[in-house]
């Protein structure tokens, strides 16, 4: 339903000429695709909407289309490549004056930063980012679980437990299914570094139970594009 609501005004405003609508619909067709884990499709529609922002000048849908590449790279565990995209972004936005796009693109860098274990690197900027203004139910999460990686590095447990499960209450108020995963994942793993069996059993069953709902669902997604693209 995505695509068919993105390729219908994509073809209209062609015949147009409205590129920069045209080169909107191409970025919203890639976040369809990479939502999906689509990564070729969806990283072919985001370089196209680039070259064509690129032409027409415009930095903040640049900005934007230069991130939505980053988190296909970051889907793929390419977070050095993730990195580069987020700090591009992160430049522009900062050109702009966007608090917004810099705040969201902080928290992106920190996040590939841990995951390349760079943590003498990304602990000022977690710093920063916590200052930030952040609305989004999924940055918060975001940055719940960010706070909780390094104190769980640094040997603090009992804190970073505290934060995972802060993460966990944002995720559980606004249905964050696949987010409710990935706590639930970080805080088995954790239990089982402490020999906490108890608590190992816990979270290991809510994380296979949600990873089983989000698989389940991601698989009819793929069955429905592959519909889609024979239409």
């Amino acid at each position: 339903e995505a695509l068919d609501v993105y390729y219908k005004p994509q073809s209209i405003h062609e015949e147009l000429c409205n590129r920069n609508l045209v080169t909107v619909m191409t970025d919203n067709i890639g976040l369809v695709y990479s939502h999906t884990e689509s990564h070729d499709q969806a990283l072919d529609h985001f370089q196209r909407a680039l070259a064509i922002f690129e032409e027409l000048g415009n930095r903040a849908g640049q900005a934007q289309v230069i991130d939505h590449i980053g988190t296909v790279h970051f889907q793929q565990k390419n977070f050095q490549e993730a990195l580069d995209h987020y700090e591009r972004a992160r430049t522009i936005y900062e050109e702009l004056g966007d608090r917004a796009g810099v705040a969201v693109e902080t928290g992106s860098i920190a996040n590939a930063l841990v995951r390349l274990e760079r943590y003498d690197e990304a602990r000022p900027i977690v710093a920063a980012y916590n200052e930030m203004d952040v609305f989004d139910p999924r940055y918060r999460v975001g940055r719940c679980l960010l706070n909780a990686r390094l104190l769980e590095i640094d040997g603090h447990i009992d804190d970073a437990v505290t934060k995972y499960r802060d993460a966990l209450e944002i995720a559980k108020e606004h249905g964050l299914r696949l987010e409710m995963g990935n706590i639930h994942e970080a805080l088995r793993d954790l239990a089982k570094k402490q020999n906490d069996f108890a608590a190992y059993i816990e979270h290991n069953e809510a994380f296979m139970k949600i990873t089983d709902e989000v698989r389940g669902r991601e698989a009819t997604e793929r069955m429905a594009m592959q519909e889609a693209e024979r239409k």
